[in-house]
């Protein structure tokens, strides 16, 4: 019975990763779209960039939002295992890749971050070290979040985590690995 709610999770997440709060917010400020600076990503660096220190932190509290609400309502919807490594995913997927953008959104850090602290809160605290850890020695911000993702999830699963966190971990890192391919090549000023 539970398994019938996973494709409403499914598609509820996705939608709200899908709600496109860097462009909502920039409008509500009468400030520039966030994709018309430096990488063109939705998110709340680009939202700081066109609209200052106060609008990229609305985003960015929104689209942690995105991903702990995910979670929060997936917990309630099911008892299904699979639940919330879904939601938590797919939040994901519809904040870089959302419908009504035309699959060209953010790059997943915060949603992502606030699917897994959804779960827990450590688990964010240490993959940002480690990203911190791998920015000071590859010097290349998308080439360093690749390798976080890819390194973290494995780290998890030797700690004592639930199996749900650990495949949430997977699921969402892989999601944000992936947008980040994108800009490999990418020279920032």
């Amino acid at each position: 019975m539970n398994t019938l709610l996973l494709l409403p999770v499914v598609c509820l997440s996705y939608l709200l990763g899908s709600f496109p709060s860097g462009i909502l917010v920039a409008r509500l400020f009468k400030k520039s779209d966030p994709r018309i600076h430096n990488s063109g990503h939705t998110g709340g660096l680009n939202s700081a960039r066109g609209g200052g220190l106060v609008v990229g932190l609305l985003v960015t509290m929104l689209d942690l939002s995105k991903g702990a609400a995910a979670v929060w309502l997936a917990g309630r919807l099911s008892t299904s295992l699979m639940s919330i490594p879904l939601a938590g995913t797919f939040v994901v997927i519809g904040h870089n890749w959302p419908v009504w953008l035309r699959f060209s959104g953010g790059m997943g850090l915060a949603t992502g971050a606030g699917a897994m602290g959804g779960q827990s809160l450590w688990v964010v605290v240490g993959a940002l070290f480690l990203l911190g850890i791998y920015r000071l020695l590859i010097r290349h911000t998308p080439r360093a979040v690749i390798a976080t993702m890819i390194t973290w999830p494995t780290v998890l699963l030797f700690m004592p985590i639930p199996a749900s966190t650990q495949l949430l971990a997977i699921g969402a890192c892989l999601a944000i690995a992936i947008r980040h391919l994108g800009d490999w090549n990418r020279v920032y000023r």
